[in-house]
């Protein structure tokens, strides 16, 4: 959970990274634009990614803290 709340960070900050490099200079090369909409893009594309991995997680913790309270009660 740890490093994927650490990507998440990352994430987030590389994408607020990136829309205040692209407010803030008006007067971009292409280059450069290209190189700011591929990162932002592989940055969206992580983050839609990890979701998947997030939700899995939880559902297996929820899960198994079920049972435990469950066999515990059995006991």
């Amino acid at each position: 959970m740890k490093n994927l709340n650490q990507k998440g960070k990352v994430a987030a900050v590389a994408t607020s990274l990136i829309v205040v490099a692209g407010s803030a200079s008006a007067a971009v090369s292409t280059e450069a634009q290209g190189v700011l909409d591929s990162v932002l893009a592989t940055v969206t594309d992580t983050a839609t990614a990890v979701w998947p991995v997030v939700a899995a997680f939880l559902i297996a913790k929820i899960g198994i803290r079920l049972i435990k309270s469950f066999v515990n009660k059995a006991v």
